[in-house]
């Protein structure tokens, strides 16, 4: 599976399946059982190329897809999506990676080149004080603390990784650039 993502404590894992396999035809499917069985969703309201999957930490039918038309969200198991957020501060719509705040009922934290949170409808979007990513990359994955949301980190596709313990206050370059 090129995209996967799981709840924290739902035990709900989220898988895009790009060709068919012997177990799933291509297209998003889930599982809350360890893989005994699948649920296909029908992804209806996709618009756009996905990158990565997010699943809610807790609620089973919460997922949501970064892709390069922005980030879509579905509530009932990703048989439809809306698009919550189209980029953030930036002209380019790309959202290449999200993770929910499982220490923050509700909260997405999204980016592209520039780090923002929002609330899973999209609500009350705020830009995360962070490094800004060169043109050349951007965010690959977003981890966030399980129980203190102000400690968070990202990695982008050159390898680089900011960690911040404050809310984004101050970053500690800790990837490959910062050890050469």
């Amino acid at each position: 599976f090129n995209q996967m993502g799981a709840g924290y404590r739902s035990n709900t894992v989220y898988v895009i399946n790009e060709e068919e396999n012997s177990l799933l035809p291509p297209g998003l499917h889930y599982t809350q059982d360890d893989g005994a069985t699948w649920g296909t969703s029908a992804a209806q309201g996709i618009r756009a190329v996905t990158l990565q999957v997010a699943v809610h930490p807790d609620d089973p039918a919460v997922v949501a897809l970064p892709s390069y038309g922005g980030l879509y969200l579905s509530t009932d198991f990703g048989d439809t999506f809306t698009v919550i957020s189209q980029g953030f501060g930036q002209d380019d719509p790309t959202v290449s990676a999200a993770a929910f705040s499982p220490a923050e009922d509700g909260v997405l934290i999204y980016g592209f080149r520039t780090l923002a949170r929002a609330g899973i409808d999209g609500s009350n979007p705020a830009e995360i004080p962070a490094p800004q990513v060169s043109n050349e990359d951007a965010i690959l994955s977003i981890a966030v603390n399980p129980t203190n949301p102000d400690e968070m980190a990202f990695a982008t596709y050159e390898r680089v990784i900011w960690r911040t313990r404050d809310g984004g206050a101050h970053w500690d370059l800790i990837g490959i650039p910062a050890m050469q």
